[in-house]
């Protein structure tokens, strides 16, 4: 009697074991995994690579943002401004995330032309493609980003391919609700 007693105890611990075991897997490894890909509708604030820019991010769609950056020339004889559209996939969290997507951008080269020829292109643009990280921690958004260049059109380098990457620090102007909050302002 006493054995049998045991026993069931014993298969009641190890169901119990199993049960947590089941709940931690769902609510810290499945449950990151189904979160949105970014925390924040609008970010704004500086992106560091060449040259020193503007950024500013907007979502669009659940996981997809807009992203329009501006280079001036302050350093190289360029200026460079991007428009890309970015799908976002969340690592761990919701805050760590990577994107890749693509775009346009268009450069103005700065100064006076040193070419007497007046077909000389001054100005060109083309595709944008973007692939980096993001982080964002309370109301600052770090990213980094790699992005391709290929111009379809002025072509003062004599190259079609170029590329650039950059460290994007953005304020988050409007945070994204989390969803839970969301459900517990549903009941309210």
């Amino acid at each position: 009697m006493n054995n049998q007693y045991q026993s069931n105890e014993t298969n009641f611990l190890s169901e119990n074991l199993i049960v947590n075991a089941v709940l931690y897997f769902v609510l810290f490894v499945c449950f990151p995994l189904l979160t949105t890909g970014q925390s924040y509708r609008t970010a704004a604030g500086f992106r560091f690579g060449n040259e020193i820019g503007l950024s500013i991010s907007q979502r669009i769609f659940d996981k997809k943002t807009i992203d329009l950056y501006h280079a001036p020339s302050l350093f190289t004889d360029r200026s460079t401004t991007g428009l890309v559209m970015k799908q976002h996939y969340s690592m761990l969290t919701k805050r760590l995330n990577f994107f890749g997507g693509g775009g346009l951008y268009y450069q103005m080269k700065n100064g006076l032309s040193t070419n007497d020829d007046p077909g000389y292109e001054q100005h060109s643009a083309g595709l944008a493609l973007v692939a980096g990280i993001d982080f964002t921690i309370g109301k600052i958004n770090i990213g980094y980003d790699m992005i391709p260049l290929y111009r379809l059109s002025g072509n003062d380098t004599g190259r079609r391919l170029s590329s650039s990457s950059a460290i994007s620090v953005r304020y988050v102007i409007v945070p994204q609700k989390s969803k839970l909050k969301k459900w517990f302002e549903r009941w309210n």
